[in-house]
């Protein structure tokens, strides 16, 4: 089962080619990681302080690794300065492998 992340992000204004570099530098480190399928940054058209990371990951269990990871955790404290309000993430999976019925 593979998974889709995407982590909305709205950064203070002025402060967009700094969350450029932080997020290429997270991207990078986490190309690097077992279970790292791809990712990419988009940005707002209409406003350009909300960035949207999207990463694609083989499994959760590879994700909640990299989540957990020392580097991707000193990298995030550095985004978090730069921001107005705290980032809304949310995990996608392919709807072949979603669960059938309520939860």
């Amino acid at each position: 089962m593979s998974l889709v992340l995407m982590v909305e992000r709205e950064v203070i204004p002025g402060a967009q080619e700094e969350i450029k570099e932080l997020l290429r530098e997270l991207r990078s480190s986490a190309t690097r990681q077992p279970g790292f399928v791809s990712g990419q940054t988009v940005v707002d058209a209409f406003s350009p302080t909300i960035f949207m990371t999207i990463s694609t990951w083989s499994s959760i269990a590879y994700w909640q690794t990299w989540e957990a990871d020392l580097l991707r955790t000193e990298i995030i404290e550095q985004i978090d300065t730069v921001l107005q309000r705290r980032p809304r993430a949310r995990i996608w999976q392919t709807d072949e492998d979603a669960p059938v019925g309520a939860l």
